[in-house]
């Protein structure tokens, strides 16, 4: 379910296709990537559904040291997986929702369905909470089968992810050469389900750095030195994400995702470091001589 954002217009000129490119990283939900995982390991005997469910996300944009309030849009996805590509040519899923019947798209045994909204509550009228949501695969050696996967009594958003203290304001000119410290606040489980927390640098398409993986109680991260280039423009993603299932196989995700830009400092002229060094070298010969009239 998980995917990565959509850029806000300020941080970034890149059209939704675009951005799902960037998907090596996060590009689905644990369910999914695993079975890609053990699929292309060791090819499964007989057909199957590897994972389904739904994926719920809001995204906001940090350009102070203040956390944002708002999200600048909301998505909501469903996802199913099977085994092999022969076991479907269709998904629709069908609830009380006032789309229902969603008609997923896909290939290959993935199937998604995406949409996205200018509010939390315009995303909650169209999937409520406490609804059922029944996936039902058409074509293939899985034909009339389904699943079904049950939303929470309430939207399992956790805290707005944001860079605290001065970490904002740290990112802008910072030095490529050296470590640069992130703060970051805590993500508490909404309603007590697994829980994670993730920092990701990117430039354009390309992811640069991620951090691993935090739970709960972490509150910082460091990019190592020369990990980016001097002179560089870069964004960075901090992302909580809360995941639930109900019934167990089955998945509703919830993640908050804050994005911000920075570019760090150029790398130093020629000149001003001959410059420098001649400062430097100044100095020490100034130093030799008024010890040595001092000796005198």
């Amino acid at each position: 379910m998980k995917l990565p954002p959509p850029p806000a217009s300020n941080l970034n000129e890149f059209s939704s296709a675009q951005w799902l490119k960037r998907a090596p990283a996060r590009s689905s939900a644990a369910w999914l990537a695993m079975g890609l995982v053990i699929a292309a390991g060791a090819p499964p005997a007989h057909a199957s559904i590897l994972g389904y469910g739904f994926g719920f996300t809001q995204y906001y944009s940090q350009t102070s040291n203040s956390q944002p309030t708002s999200p600048y849009e909301d998505q909501a996805d469903a996802d199913l997986s099977t085994s092999l590509s022969t076991d479907l040519t269709g998904v629709s899923v069908t609830s009380s929702s006032p789309l229902s019947p969603m008609v997923m798209t896909g290939g290959g045994g993935n199937y998604q369905y995406h949409r996205t909204f200018g509010s939390q509550a315009a995303m909650d009228a169209d999937f409520p909470d406490s609804t059922t949501y029944t996936f039902t695969i058409s074509g293939g050696t899985l034909a009339g089968q389904s699943q079904s996967a049950t939303t929470p009594s309430a939207d399992a958003f956790s805290a707005v992810p944001f860079f605290t203290g001065s970490t904002f304001s740290s990112l802008q000119g910072a030095n490529a050469a050296s470590a640069i410290n992130l703060t970051f606040n805590s993500l508490t489980p909404v309603e007590g389900h697994s829980i994670e927390a993730e920092v990701l640098v990117f430039q354009g398409s390309n992811f640069i750095w991620t951090s691993p993986n935090y739970f709960n109680s972490q509150t910082s991260s460091t990019i190592p030195a020369n990990t980016l280039s001097p002179g560089t423009a870069y964004q960075i993603e901090l992302y909580f994400f809360e995941g639930s299932g109900s019934p167990p196989g089955a998945e509703v995700d919830y993640a908050s995702e804050t994005l911000a830009s920075f570019t760090t400092a150029a790398a130093p002229e020629p000149s001003s470091l001959a410059l420098a060094g001649l400062g430097a070298a100044l100095g020490l010969l100034a130093r030799a001589i008024r010890a040595r009239r001092t000796r005198c």
